[in-house]
């Protein structure tokens, strides 16, 4: 059943890729569900799975407003005849009535980060301050509908010399929220509840040392936006190029979204992106094979093109996993990514220089530190309420993995050329 509710939200979200509604005629999956009997077992099982599944992925939205506008939700007259099915009818009202609040929680949403990106980028033009809209804010301009193209927050680039001047401008002159620092971005919440990620680097190091190093001078992959002064784009081949260095991140932690496909099938579809313009900056990133997985799985679900032995392999991760994936495959991943349980384990209680100035930037620039602030994240394992629980959970996932599934993963990062990241 999980697999089937994966299918049906790929069936379903695939015609919004080219403007089109999802229909019983272009959807196969969609219509089988419309041929079950609406009160049955099955048919309320199925609509429960494709809730949770599409809400993982963060397209209930999109699958909520197909099932409604084909009477998904709709019983025949006189069919809840018994106690039974009177009760399956009960069911059916509370999954569209859960179907229905993600779809006005989704519109309330876009419109509010439409409109905080849009102050936002007004004040940093007029701050007189270089800045660079990224991933979900830039992509959703090019779906035919960009309230298709949900978000979860705002993500914007500055220059890390520029970081004094743009938290002035957002905190004194747009009255956000500062919160929490990171080796690589800073949070804000806006007045109306919309998270700001202002980064001043793009991709961690720990994370993958070719990557950062592409996006070290990322200002320079950037032109300045037609009309304007300070606010730039990424270059077609950096704009691809990060997003599929962010689909790897996500995909080695565990997460893999059916969005970032759309993402890419939206970016062939329209032309949009000219994916070869990433060609060098792939190979300088180790990127190469993973994009061309990723395009050819693209194809594969939204343009109806034959699958590969890889495309298969990574259809089956991405249709078991949701976004940003959940704390067992992100132990089945990392134990895969670094050979094996024990070097997983000994690397989640050894963390890196790096990997330290991302919990604590204060340690950046003062590697003597290191062993200090070892010491200190282990006190916080240890004494901060929820964390021992969570490392002991996350031990417990990790001894709960049989070795198939590691073994699948490992050779998957491999044949996605990820294990030299």
């Amino acid at each position: 059943m999980k697999e089937l509710s994966a299918r049906l939200t790929l069936d379903i979200v695939t015609p919004y890729v080219f403007g089109r509604e999802a229909t019983p005629e272009r959807c196969p999956y969609l219509a089988e569900l419309l041929s079950m009997d609406r009160l049955s077992k099955d048919y309320i099982s199925l609509l429960s799975e494709t809730y949770s599944f599409s809400a993982g992925q963060d397209l209930v939205h999109i699958v909520a407003g197909a099932l409604d506008a084909n009477g998904a939700f709709k019983a025949p007259e006189g069919a809840a005849d018994t106690a039974e099915r009177l009760k399956m009818l009960e069911i059916l009202g509370k999954i569209r009535a859960a179907f229905d609040k993600q779809r006005l929680i989704a519109l309330a949403r876009y419109h509010r980060l439409t409109a905080e990106l849009g102050a936002i980028s007004d004040a940093l033009e007029a701050g007189g301050i270089d800045f660079i809209p990224l991933k979900g804010s830039v992509i959703r301009e090019h779906y035919p509908d960009p309230r298709v193209r949900t978000s979860c927050d705002i993500d914007i680039l500055v220059r890390k010399e520029d970081l004094d001047a743009a938290n002035t401008v957002l905190v004194d002159r747009l009255g956000l929220t500062r919160e929490k620092k990171n080796a690589h971005d800073i949070s804000y919440y806006t007045k109306s509840g919309v998270h700001l990620e202002l980064h001043f680097e793009l991709i961690e190091s720990f994370n993958n040392r070719y990557v950062a190093k592409t996006l070290e001078n990322v200002f320079e992959l950037s032109y300045v936006k037609q009309g304007c002064k300070h606010h730039r784009m990424l270059t077609d081949g950096a704009y691809y190029f990060y997003h599929i260095a962010h689909m790897a991140k996500h995909l080695i932690n565990g997460g893999l979204g059916i969005r970032a496909l759309m993402d890419i099938a939206v970016m062939l579809n329209t032309g949009f992106i000219n994916v070869a313009d990433a060609d060098d900056m792939l190979k300088s990133g180790e990127l190469s094979k993973f994009s061309d997985a990723c395009i050819a799985l693209t194809r594969a679900w939204f343009f109806g093109e034959e699958h590969t032995d890889v495309t298969q392999r990574l259809e089956a991760k991405a249709m078991g996993l949701t976004i940003y994936g959940t704390r067992e495959t992100f132990a089945t991943m990392q134990g895969a990514k670094q050979g094996g349980k024990l070097k997983y384990l000994l690397s989640r209680i050894f963390y890196s220089y790096e990997k330290l100035c991302n919990v604590y930037p204060a340690l950046e620039g003062h590697r003597w530190k290191t062993p200090f602030y070892q010491v200190k994240r282990w006190s916080n394992l240890i004494f901060k309420k929820g964390r021992m629980r969570n490392s002991i959970n996350e031990v417990r996932k990790l001894k709960s993995i049989d070795s198939k599934s590691l073994g699948e993963s490992e050779r998957l990062i491999y044949d996605l050329g990820l294990d030299k990241t």
